[in-house]
């Protein structure tokens, strides 16, 4: 049987950090683009540069985030959503210098002492994070940019005890309930049959996409969480805070939004990898006849397109959509004791029209020399599955198996 424990461990947490960064810095950049460049504003005596430079600045927005959104603060003190948006984004910028030194200085006797300090920030950024989700539940926009600082700092031990012993505080359930609100007022809205968004570098600033945006973010949080812990213990936390149900939710609504999708589908394998219990509650919920209609989709823009080129993020959600099927079908010693409900779950699975996805994705393998892993994949579902038919040969893979 096909291992497919790489797809969990090419996301290290370092790599999750650098893609949470950059992942906001383009949603940064195509959210607001002012014309303010050559303006200079005059700065708070507190934040101009001093020893410590952009920390000092880091800590100024910190203090006047947690004055301005704390329920017992002074009434004077007041904060627009540009600002602030713009305290947040020091925030994550400090986040990620921050983690940056500490590579750097990693081995030197004063680590610890630097470590502490960190904590000490996260902690703060994490009570920051809290209470903008209280506050600004119903702005996307602002949500967003908190789960991107959320995301980056969420591996840290102290902000981990706190999601985990503090759950009535600090758990997951907030930061889901804000993206379930978000993705109900999406769906309310009229003429939303179908949301797409092409992806492409001209995006146009609507609702639809700062709602696609935070089901993205959500995804990747979650993901992040489950795949960094070496227990299933936050993986059945997601599952018992609904996050399975917002996810599947939002990849039927996305369907055709390739860049929240990919990572929609990623979240998925890594809450449902090898977790029977997960798994079961995926399939109760529909999972396996919901993702066979992410892959239909996929297949179908595919197939209209009059480019050659297949987008990259459409095969990487194929490429996961793929691999969740796999692990779901898949026999393990779990399933081996209970094969009479592992043979109802892959009817199941055949129901859902699983054999023409499966057969269109090993055609489609054909243009791809890097998706040897999606055919073989593909291959052992359809012989696991009962397939009958006569399972077309990759070129790719004769070729790489004789490298």
């Amino acid at each position: 049987m096909l291992e497919i424990n790489y797809l969990r461990a090419i996301f290290s947490w370092d790599t999750i950090a650098l893609i949470a960064m950059l992942l906001f810095i383009i949603f940064t950049c195509t959210k607001r683009i002012n014309g303010n460049d050559g303006e200079h504003e005059t700065k708070d005596p507190q934040e101009q540069s001093s020893a410590y430079g952009s920390d000092d600045r880091a800590a100024v927005s910190a203090d006047k985030l947690l004055v301005a959104l704390s329920d017992g603060s002074d009434k004077r003190i007041h904060m627009n959503v540009s600002e602030c948006l713009d305290r947040l984004d020091e925030l994550v910028a400090h986040c990620n210098r921050m983690q940056d030194h500490k590579n750097t200085k990693k081995g030197n006797f004063d680590d610890r002492k630097y470590e502490q300090e960190c904590e000490k920030k996260y902690m703060i950024y994490q009570e920051i994070v809290r209470l903008i989700f209280v506050k600004y539940s119903t702005n996307d926009e602002i949500c967003i940019s908190a789960l991107t600082l959320l995301t980056i700092i969420a591996n840290e031990e102290k902000v981990l005890e706190r999601i985990l012993y503090e759950a009535d505080i600090y758990g997951i359930n907030l930061p889901i309930l804000v993206a379930k609100e978000s993705l109900k007022r999406i769906r309310l809205l009229p003429d939303r049959e179908l949301c797409y968004n092409s992806d492409n570098d001209e995006v146009e600033e609507n609702q639809d996409w700062y709602a696609a945006e935070l089901q993205k973010h959500t995804a990747l949080f979650l993901g992040s969480l489950c795949n960094s812990c070496n227990s299933n213990d936050m993986a059945t936390l997601a599952v018992d805070e609904g996050g399975l149900e917002l996810i599947l939710e939002a990849a039927s609504f996305f369907r055709m939004h390739m860049s929240t999708l990919h990572w929609l589908m990623w979240a998925l394998f890594t809450i449902c990898y090898d977790n029977m219990n997960n798994k079961s509650h995926f399939i109760r919920l529909g999972g396996i006849t919901k993702t066979c209609d992410v892959l239909k989709g996929i297949y179908e823009i595919v197939e209209s397109s009059q480019d050659d080129v297949v987008p990259e993020k459409m095969m990487q959600t194929r490429r996961h959509a793929t691999a969740l099927l796999y692990d779901v079908l898949r026999n393990t010693e779990t399933a081996v004791n209970n094969s009479h409900k592992m043979q109802r779950l892959r009817a199941m699975a055949v129901n859902a029209g699983l054999h023409d996805v499966l057969l269109t994705s090993i055609k489609l393998c054909n243009d791809d020399a890097e998706a040897v892993d999606v055919y073989e994949m593909s291959r052992e579902m359809l012989l696991g599955t009962g397939y009958s038919g006569v399972i077309p040969k990759s070129i790719h893979k004769i070729h790489w198996a004789q490298k």
